[in-house]
């Protein structure tokens, strides 16, 4: 399970540094076509790993993240839903405030990963220890 977590998150980091190194060609539709891959990547993997936060002592800061996710799709969703009635000025509004956030919850989640990979790391390895026979 190590190995498919160190592949995750490289694979994170490898889009993150993609979606940031187009913005000199493709300015914003690259970095804003990346975040939306990287958003539902790691949306993906936080619901799969979210116990293996709780169990590995992160409770608090998975829920900081579950927070911050579901603070961006309430001020985003409503605004879409609403453009109907307030125009295209309101949803343009909450949809900068939403992609304004999202970069750093995106950074934020790819931090505490980094430390559960380790953390996990870390456990198997000072288990191998305690199991070995001399």
């Amino acid at each position: 399970m190590n190995t498919l977590r160190r592949i995750d998150w490289y694979g994170q980091v490898i889009m993150g540094s993609l979606m940031i190194l187009s913005l000199p060609f493709l300015f914003c539709y690259g970095f804003l076509a990346g975040l939306f891959v990287l958003g539902g990547w790691q949306l993906l993997s936080a619901a799969t790993n979210t116990v293996s936060f709780v169990h590995s002592g992160f409770r608090k800061e998975i829920a900081g993240y579950w927070i911050w996710v579901l603070i961006v799709f309430a001020v985003f969703f409503p605004g879409w839903v609403l453009s109907e009635f307030f125009g295209t000025g309101y949803t343009a509004v909450t949809a900068y405030m939403s992609m304004a956030a999202t970069p750093l919850i995106t950074f934020y989640y790819l931090r505490i990963y980094k430390k559960l990979v380790d953390y996990c790391e870390l456990r198997n390895e000072l288990s191998g220890f305690t199991k070995s026979k001399r």
